[in-house]
């Protein structure tokens, strides 16, 4: 690796690239790790180039909807603290169905090589880049422990419609191809992270939300043992992967609504692909990791599956995680106790009122808004993480749970400890993340589990700040609880949330 006036150089399989050494870091953006040989087939290794490279600006992210566009009310005031830039997840970057591109954020002359993390970013399978400001590398990689890559590979239809039945095996994998990309750029950092100080022999591969669906799909594909050794799940719905046989039916169902032919939809341009996405109502729920008996058998966060490989998993939620999701909804913030009993009817609960004074006894001054969100993250999320760490652990995986205490006070504090806040505070990102609040102490508590996330990086183990460890979850187990004060909480007892009956991102395969 060269320097010079603050420009620096890596060699990698392809060729030389040039980034910029920035106080500690070496920030290489926009680095090809795929090519896609057509639409719909799994990715390639990249070609070699000449000469030196630019990698000083983000890729091109995956064809998808802009979300700023349709957003009205509280939701698009909470977009603007989600991205500040542009109230978007794209910050505002170009899109391309050429999208395999990769970003480096690492360590400046590291004495030896750091552990990697493999950051897969949320937003179910349908939204989402590498490129968020939310999970920056920069801050992680500054403290010298570890290398940071985030990336882009194909979403919605053109990364998770199954058209096997229809063009025949050389589409097998086309229900995950987006997926697939990932394994690609996986094999991309094998091959090539060793150019930037990162290990290849000590890879994390970590996601939340939709991203945490992507890494329990990782697991349970054969191309991708060996490519990590690490796993963080972080707020995920840990839905059930759609068979195959389901999965091609909606192929075949889409193809019917569009009257056209999967060989036409081979040729149309990506932008008319994408307003064909937008013409099923059901889409978000649709497009996801797909089974198939060879290349994908199931999601290894599913009850009743086994993992190819028994890798250390740190996975939890937050605490009002449904808030986010919540307040989309026109009158969530006006919620007083007398309605949470209809909210919660209408979601499915069968003893609403009875399920709504339950908790108001054990939580006698939480706003009314944020107890509804609390009932409804404990039903889906909650019940979904205590379910796969179950799992997991009786399969002898070493499993670290954690619950993510600390609220937001953005949006008047109406969000709470929501979906997406253990982003910042995870990256160490929260002192300039308006999302994360104003609280002085989201400082002390993004370094604290930004370091626990980086001990379980390096080491499988992650600590809490007095520099213990924390306790591995079982059955009979613990779990970190993140917080100003942090503590170690008694394991959740998942079939407490039974009764409540399980909620719509279990039930629906919400990503």
């Amino acid at each position: 690796m060269d320097v010079e006036s603050g420009r620096i150089t890596a060699m990698t399989c392809e060729g030389v690239y040039r980034g910029i050494r920035s106080r500690g870091v070496d920030c290489y953006l926009g680095l090809r790790y795929g090519q896609i040989p057509g639409r719909f087939l799994p990715a390639v290794a990249p070609h070699p180039h000449d000469g030196v490279q630019d990698a000083i600006a983000f890729g091109p992210h995956a064809p998808q909807t802009e979300g700023k566009v349709n957003a009205t009310g509280e939701w698009a005031d909470t977009l603007e603290y989600m991205y500040p830039r542009t109230g978007s997840c794209l910050e505002g970057g170009p899109m391309d169905e050429d999208c395999l591109y990769l970003n480096v954020w690492a360590p400046a002359d590291p004495p030896e090589p750091v552990p990697v993390l493999v950051w897969l970013h949320g937003g179910g399978c349908m939204l989402g880049t590498g490129a968020e400001a939310l999970f920056n590398g920069a801050n992680l990689a500054r403290t010298g422990r570890a290398a940071v890559v985030t990336l882009n590979h194909r979403l919605g239809l053109l990364g998770f419609l199954d058209l096997e039945r229809e063009l025949g095996g050389e589409y097998a994998r086309s229900g995950s191809v987006g997926i697939y990309d990932i394994v690609q750029a996986l094999r991309w950092v094998r091959d090539n992270i060793a150019a930037f100080g990162g290990d290849p022999g000590n890879v994390t591969v970590a996601g939340q939300s939709g991203g945490g669906t992507k890494v329990a799909a990782l697991l349970g594909m054969p191309e991708a043992q060996g490519l990590f050794h690490k796993a963080v799940n972080q707020s995920s719905g840990y839905p059930a992967s759609v068979p195959q046989a389901v999965a091609q039916d909606r192929a075949a169902a889409a193809l019917s609504r569009w009257g056209i032919s999967a060989e036409e939809l081979l040729e149309l341009d990506w932008t008319r692909v994408i307003e064909l996405q937008e013409s099923l109502p059901e889409a978000f729920d649709w497009f996801g990791p797909n089974c198939h008996p060879q290349f994908y058998p199931a999601s290894a966060f599913e009850p009743g599956s086994r993992p190819l490989s028994k890798v250390p998993v740190l996975l939890g939620t937050t605490m009002h995680e449904m808030s986010l999701m919540l307040i989309q909804t026109p009158g969530y913030r006006q919620v007083a106790d007398c309605d949470v009993p209809g909210w919660l009817e209408r979601s499915g609960v069968s003893e609403p009122v009875s399920c709504f004074a339950a908790y108001r006894a054990q939580y006698p001054t939480e706003p009314a808004a944020l107890l509804l969100a609390r009932i409804e993250t404990e039903r889906s999320f909650g019940l979904s993480a205590a379910l796969a760490a179950d799992h997991l652990a009786s399969l002898g995986h070493e499993v670290y749970k954690y619950y993510l205490a600390f609220p937001t006070d953005a949006m008047g504090g109406a969000l709470g400890a929501c979906h997406s806040l253990c982003l910042p505070l995870a990256f160490g990102n929260a002192a300039f993340s308006p999302f994360a609040g104003s609280n002085p102490a989201k400082v002390s508590v993004s370094k604290a589990m930004s370091t626990a996330w980086l001990d379980f990086v390096c080491e499988g183990v992650p600590r809490l700040p007095s520099g213990e460890a924390w306790p591995r979850y079982d059955a009979t187990g613990s779990q970190a609880r993140i917080d100003e004060l942090w503590s170690v909480m008694p394991a959740p007892d998942p079939q407490a949330a039974l009764p409540l009956a399980a909620g719509p991102m279990w039930a629906n395969g919400y990503r």
